[in-house]
């Protein structure tokens, strides 16, 4: 039998969880440094809204096909189809 000190991955009991403290509260400030998290992406002024949408299997592939960034595509796409004929041209 192995002896739970060996163990990579000790079963947490309810004992080991009351004994548990926060990273911040044992680690060197250098390796907390290592972790801290960006602020994030800046507000934008009309930020996209997530939807669901069916597409037809050849269309989502052909938008597909020019990689990373067809999401945008597709915007773009649906953006010229909105616009007045004489705008689009322009």
């Amino acid at each position: 039998m192995r002896h739970p000190a060996d163990d990579d991955a000790p079963e947490l009991t309810q004992d080991v969880l009351k004994k548990a403290r926060a990273g911040r509260d044992v680690l060197p400030e250098a390796v907390l440094a290592q972790f801290k998290r960006s602020p994030g992406r800046p507000p934008v002024d009309a930020p996209k809204v997530p939807v669901s949408i069916r597409l037809d299997a050849d269309v989502l592939s052909k938008l597909k096909e020019g990689g990373p960034g067809w999401q945008s595509r597709a915007n773009g796409i649906l953006r010229q189809a909105m616009l007045p004929t004489s705008k689009a041209r322009a």
